[in-house]
């Protein structure tokens, strides 16, 4: 299922971008440093807070398996992050990037 995330979803969610950020072969270890530090419970507390519609998630049998993480700058929308499971999730990867146009 694809939907919104809520400030209930934070933990679990600020672990699932941690692990796919970390894993990431392309980003130098500072900035993968850097992308962790923001995407922090507090952080993602503050963006959901502030933004309900710039967090989507994808869920499968209760656990998130996927994210997309948008920015609103200057009237437009930047998909700052997209990322899934390693190992659960990479058929949401599509879905995730539909939710993203059609709601914003």
């Amino acid at each position: 299922m694809i939907r919104f995330a809520t400030l209930n979803d934070v933990d679990e969610l600020s672990k699932l971008i941690s692990d796919v950020i970390l894993n990431c072969p392309y980003y130098t270890n500072s900035a993968k440093e850097y992308e962790v530090k923001i995407h922090t419970n507090s952080g993602l507390s503050d963006q959901i807070i502030d933004d309900k519609y710039s967090v989507i998630v994808a869920e499968e049998d209760n656990k998130l398996v996927g994210f997309c993480i948008s920015l609103f700058n200057y009237f437009t929308i930047y998909a700052s992050w997209v990322g899934v499971s390693e190992f659960n999730g990479k058929e949401f990867l599509v879905p995730l990037g539909r939710a993203l146009v059609q709601y914003k």
